[in-house]
């Protein structure tokens, strides 16, 4: 059995957990922990004394758990069995993540599929390191930051397409409030993370936090609401002023195609045409002006003298089509 006389990291600064090679020391032991790291004996399946940084003689001093696990008498040189497991606490940033494929969504307000998914950056680090041990590391000798990424990806991955999903299609969100919905699960999945791997952190100072996550995105998605609202009725406006042209040209199309006479058939089609080229959006002081078009209309249906009708209407669209540029 081989003792170890000096312990010490020897891992790069991409690694989050790195395990000692030698499990055999005695309580002359040296322990070296660098700064931004913490040091955590590992004996009979559960994680013991903790080291900040600094220089350590492993005496049955500053090693009570284990003395107390071990059963190790106080003095002297005792050799004892027992892994060591080195954290590092550094802040790891810029790690990209994004969803792996596409949600499909058919978006509510304008009926067309859309493909969403969602990217960005995030950082690492931690908080707790026993926890971080106890929880994701086990047996393992090595957790690298390759693989803590490829973990937090899957849980993100896993959750942010649910997440997307079944929000929009239960809130039938537009493409305006996606972007807010998707940066409040980001945001929240953060703060998980902080809390999961920060014991000390109170319960209280989660609640605040999250509610006032949960008001800042209440209030951009009531915003993003409103916004929806007035441009569904901007587009109801729309269609409204435009349906009166649409209908008047569906008309000129149907007398058209049912008149006999080959000179009044021409006339219907160039009417029908102009009328397709017609400023589409009616307004209010025309009001008068579409009466007599209106009318006119009417009148061609039942008339024998189509041709002087249909001049009546040329002018008419003329006339109007000259005052809907000056009212713009």
């Amino acid at each position: 059995m081989s003792i170890a006389q000096i312990v010490k990291y020897e891992g790069d600064n991409s690694t989050f957990v790195w395990k000692h090679p030698s499990e055999d020391f005695n309580t002359s032991t040296q322990l070296i922990v660098h700064e931004s790291q913490e040091a955590i004996f590992f004996m009979n399946g559960q994680a013991l004394d903790l080291f900040g940084a600094g220089r350590y003689t492993l005496e049955t001093e500053n090693i009570p758990l284990i003395r107390k696990v071990a059963n190790l008498p106080t003095g002297g040189q005792t050799p004892f069995h027992c892994e060591v497991y080195f954290i590092n606490k550094t802040e790891q940033m810029a790690i990209r993540w994004g969803t792996d494929s596409k949600v499909q969504y058919l978006e509510p307000t304008y009926k067309f599929p859309i493909s969403i998914g969602a990217s960005g950056e995030m950082s690492l680090s931690v908080s707790d390191s026993r926890k971080l041990l106890i929880k994701l590391v086990g047996t393992e000798a090595f957790l690298g930051q390759a693989k803590l990424i490829q973990f937090f990806r899957a849980f993100l991955m896993t959750r942010v397409k649910t997440y997307i999903a079944q929000t929009m299609a239960a809130n039938a969100i537009n493409i305006f409030e996606a972007d807010i919905g998707i940066v409040y699960l980001v945001v929240q999945i953060a703060v998980l993370f902080i809390f999961v791997f920060a014991e000390k952190l109170p319960t209280w100072s989660a609640l605040v936090i999250c509610t006032a996550i949960a008001a800042i995105a209440a209030i951009f998605m009531i915003a993003a609401d409103a916004g929806r609202t007035e441009i569904e009725r901007v587009e109801q406006k729309i269609k409204g002023k435009v349906f009166y042209i649409k209908n008047l040209q569906v008309d000129m199309e149907i007398l058209a195609g049912a008149e006999k006479d080959a000179k009044t058939k021409k006339a219907l089609e160039q009417l029908a045409e102009k009328i397709r080229f017609s400023d589409p959006m009616s307004n209010e002081q025309l009001a008068v002006l579409k009466d007599k078009i209106s009318l006119a209309v009417e009148n061609l249906k039942s008339s024998d003298d189509k041709m002087k009708i249909i001049e009546d209407l040329n002018l008419l669209l003329d006339e109007r089509n000259r005052k809907c540029k000056i009212l713009k």
